[in-house]
């Protein structure tokens, strides 16, 4: 039954009926039997039943280790570094965009590169400007277009091995692509 507040009076013509101490007999009890069980209070992250549960307050938290909050925040979390040029490669000075290599629990990474070489151009053809580190190696092999400043045909690459190759069509002072992939599962 759903609670239907009286408002009270010191009045001689409202009398307190039996109608009154009835409903709020019914109040309490409903206080008691609809309470939240114990039993389905959870504090765990394999429960999987489908029945009415509660989520304990420690799972809840993101900053309790180990909890469901926890693994999840752990799972958006992105872990960023920055690109590990292979000696005579550099960022290339253009606004704050730096290369780096970003990944998140899901085994979804990005590589972001705006590079140069440290003295000189890039030649026409391949060129190895980064290995990647172990945890950002990707399990296939993957290839997208670049820009560079000559404006002719550029590609980035990484191989499964982790290589990152740089392919010119002529020479180019810079060379910037974005490459997402993913991590081997």
């Amino acid at each position: 039954m759903a609670y239907i507040k009286r408002t009270w009076t010191n009045s001689p013509d409202e009398a307190v009926t039996y109608e009154d101490f009835n409903r709020i007999e019914e109040g309490i009890e409903n206080l008691d039997t609809n309470k939240l069980d114990l039993e389905k209070v959870v504090n765990e992250n394999t429960a999987l039943v489908a029945d009415k549960k509660a989520l304990n307050a420690a799972q809840a938290n993101p900053n309790v280790e180990g909890s469901l909050a926890n693994k999840i925040n752990d799972l958006l979390t992105k872990t960023q570094i920055p690109l590990p040029y292979n000696s005579g490669f550099i960022d290339y000075a253009t606004s704050a965009l730096e290369s780096y290599v970003v990944k998140n629990g899901l085994n979804e990474c990005k590589l972001v590169i705006n590079a140069k070489p440290s003295t000189g151009q890039f030649s026409a053809g391949q060129t190895a400007i980064a290995t990647l580190p172990s945890g950002y190696i990707p399990s296939k092999g993957y290839s997208v277009g670049a820009r560079n400043s000559a404006m002719t045909g550029c590609s980035v690459e990484i191989l499964p091995n982790g290589t990152v190759n740089v392919y010119t069509a002529s020479a180019s002072d810079y060379v910037f692509a974005v490459i997402p992939y993913d991590l081997e599962v």
